[in-house]
């Protein structure tokens, strides 16, 4: 950061420049009842239309908005964190290529896991 002999006037280096004028870019002002425009640069990156849900969380003093995918009730199992988890070992076991199959029929299904035994 530089001075000049004017005490009001500092030269500040391009990469800060470059920064705040990135953040001033997705600036936005927060209007009457509290909403707010999301920048089209912005919802470029992140698939919201309208109508879309978001989640708003406030962390360490920031505003967090993010999309909320809405699940049927039926379906929410799917993905709680245990069936994540499995679902996760079980990509794992596939990739390294610990797995049996296809089966032709259920029947050569239920012999493979009674071989197993």
């Amino acid at each position: 950061m530089c001075y000049s002999r004017d005490s009001s006037i500092v030269a500040l280096p391009a990469f800060f420049l470059e920064e705040r004028a990135a953040r001033l870019a997705t600036s936005v002002k927060v209007r009457t009842k509290h909403s707010v425009t999301i920048p089209a640069e912005v919802r470029k990156q992140v698939p919201l239309q309208v109508g879309d849900r978001v989640e708003v969380t406030a962390e360490s003093g920031r505003i967090i908005i993010r999309p909320v995918v809405e699940v049927p009730r039926e379906q929410a199992w799917y993905w709680t964190e245990k069936w994540q988890t499995k679902e996760r070992e079980a990509d794992e076991d596939i990739a390294a290529g610990r797995f049996r199959g296809p089966f032709r029929s259920g029947k050569a299904l239920i012999r493979s896991l009674k071989r197993r035994r």
